[in-house]
Order: C-alpha cells, then structure tokens, then sequence
C-alpha cells in the first residue's frame, strides 16, 4: 500500500542560484501557477478518503531552492521514513510553454509502473481540464536527455505538464479562479486511478466538494449549511451517504433551537 506521495513544485533557483520562474509571459509565471496547483493537490488529497492515512509532503515550496536541492530534500525524507518505489509517488508539477496546447506527462524511461503512473494522471488530467490530452512521455525524449526529478528520486515518480502558459485557451483556464482548480482535481484522480482505489468526486460548484450543485439533496444540504446547522467534518467534506449517529442528530437539534439560532 502507498504510504507517502511527494509533491514537487517545479523551478524555484537554477543551477547558479539565480531565480527560476520557469516560462513566463504577460500576466503570467510558471512557478506562481505550480505553486497553486501543487498546495491544492495536497489539499484535495487529503479530502480523499481512498488516501486516507497517507501523508502528503510538498517539496521546493514555500521556498525556493535549485534542482538539485529538490532531488536532496525528496531523497533525504525517504531514506528517514523508509519510503521507496513500491510505496511512494512523486509528482512533479509544471507548466509548458513553446507554441503548444493541451496537457502530457513525463516518466522515466524503461520503468513500466511509472509509464503507466504517467498515462493515469495524463488521461485524468486531460479528461477533467478539458485541454488537449498530448502525450505520456519516456524522460529521455525529453530535450534535457533526461529528467532528474524523475529519474533520480527514490519514489516512483513523473512529471506533469499542466497547460502551455503561451496557449489562450491553456493561460484561460490556468488564470481562472475557478478552472485552474481542474489541475489539482485531474493530478488527484490519476493518482486514485494508478493506485486502482475508488475516487471520491470532487466539487467547485456545490455546497461541499463531495457534494455537487447537481445532486439531488445539493439545495437542501446547501439550506442547513447556511443556516450553520450541519457544518460538515474536519477534513471539509460533507459526506452525504454516511449514517448519522445519535450524538450528532442531538448536535444538529441543540444548533436549530438554541438561542443563538433565533
């Protein structure tokens, strides 16, 4: 079973230490947009329940540091909790620029499970963004020859492209406040989807994000948590199918008729 998942924000300080932002173009930088994905990757994962139990670490963020460093941080974390291929994932999250469009992955080349660990996150990616679904990538077609991030981690690990920053419709979606959400949702799925474990619908639009505006009870649900009479559980989800014990109808009671609700 999966113990950890590593999520790498990409760039931060090049090999000099001078700032690496990754691509940039007017209104736009690659490291301010991974950033985002990559601490709502975290935070969606933590909601799944099918990840329950794994712990999920971000690397090179908040602060910035060179490759290397990266490499270093998710090695040296492994070797201390004992984390390895077999029960550890590493993604990388990126940004592509360079006249392109749509959404691919790397993985290293020659490993089977991190090939189909890359085209998993890809298909998920593609499907929930809506952008163009590329291409799951062996490292070495890379234009580096190869990808240390992948290749020289002790997790199993690939490399997300998340869009073409120089794309209009991929800097679209990567600048709504809303969409850009759909990165994090789609790199969440592939990864339950890899593992082969039952994926927990994810939410922009309803009252929880395990509840959608389409649901049946969405109204309801979305009446009670207004009124502040049922707030959902610690990890932010609402769990709509799970029974209701005695000890929260009482707490649910006691919110509808005590004073302050009047």
């Amino acid at each position: 079973m999966i113990k950890a998942i590593l999520i790498d924000i990409g760039h931060g300080l090049g090999p000099t230490g001078n700032v690496d932002n990754g691509g940039v173009v007017p209104g736009m930088n690659e490291r301010e947009e991974v950033s985002e994905i990559g601490v709502e990757v975290m935070k969606y994962a933590q909601k799944q329940t099918a990840l329950a139990g794994v712990a999920v670490y971000l690397v090179g963020y908040p602060d910035r540091s060179k490759l290397v460093d990266h490499i270093k941080t998710a090695n040296d974390l492994c070797a201390k909790e004992g984390y390895t291929a077999q029960n550890s994932l590493l993604i990388s999250v990126h940004t592509n620029k360079g006249g392109g469009g749509g959404v691919e992955t790397w993985y290293k080349d020659g490993d089977d499970e991190s090939k189909k660990f890359g085209q998993k996150v890809l298909d998920a990616l593609a499907e929930t963004t809506g952008l163009t679904k590329r291409k799951a990538n062996p490292d070495t077609a890379n234009q580096h020859g190869r990808l240390g991030i992948v290749r020289d981690v002790r997790p199993r690990a690939i490399l997300v492209e998340c869009g073409f920053i120089d794309n209009p419709t991929d800097f679209a979606a990567l600048n709504d406040e809303i969409k850009d959400d759909l990165f994090a949702i789609g790199i969440v799925k592939g990864i339950v989807k890899y593992l082969g474990l039952n994926y927990q619908e994810i939410s922009l639009d309803g009252p929880f994000p395990d509840v959608s505006k389409d649901r049946w009870s969405a109204d309801a649900i979305a009446f009670v948590k207004e009124k502040g009479w049922m707030t959902g559980y610690g990890d932010g989800l609402f769990r709509p199918t799970q029974p209701i014990s005695r000890e929260e109808m009482a707490e649910i009671l006691y919110r509808i008729h005590s004073p302050q609700q009047k």
